[in-house]
C-alpha cells in the first residue's frame, strides 16, 4: 500500500460523471464566501479527468466542519471558479 497524499492536496471522493452523485472536492480555503476559486490537483482534477464544465455542480470540503453546494462558472486548465449555492456545518 503506497504512502497517503497529505490532506490539503487529496481529492476526498469522486464520481464518474454518468453517476447521479455529485462530485466531492476539498478547498483549501474557508467556505465562507459567495464564491471561491480552486487550483491546483482539485481544479486540474475538475477540468480536465472528470471534463467538468461551467454549471455542472460540484460539493466541497473544507477541511474545518463546513460543506458546500456549488455550481462552477468559469473552469480553466488550472483555476476553477465556483460559486457557492449553499453551506451547512457538518
Amino acid at each position: 500500500m503506497g504512502k497517503p497524499l497529505p490532506v490539503d492536496a487529496a481529492l476526498l471522493c469522486t464520481r464518474s460523471a454518468a453517476d447521479s452523485m455529485p462530485d466531492w472536492f476539498y478547498s483549501h480555503a474557508p467556505l465562507t464566501a459567495h464564491a471561491i476559486e480552486l487550483t491546483g490537483a482539485e481544479a486540474h482534477h475538475m477540468a480536465r479527468v472528470l471534463r467538468m464544465k461551467s454549471g455542472d455542480r460540484a460539493v466541497l470540503f473544507d477541511g474545518r466542519g463546513t460543506q458546500a453546494s456549488a455550481e462552477i462558472e468559469t473552469i480553466g486548465r488550472d483555476r476553477v471558479s465556483l460559486r457557492i449555492l449553499e453551506t451547512r456545518t457538518i
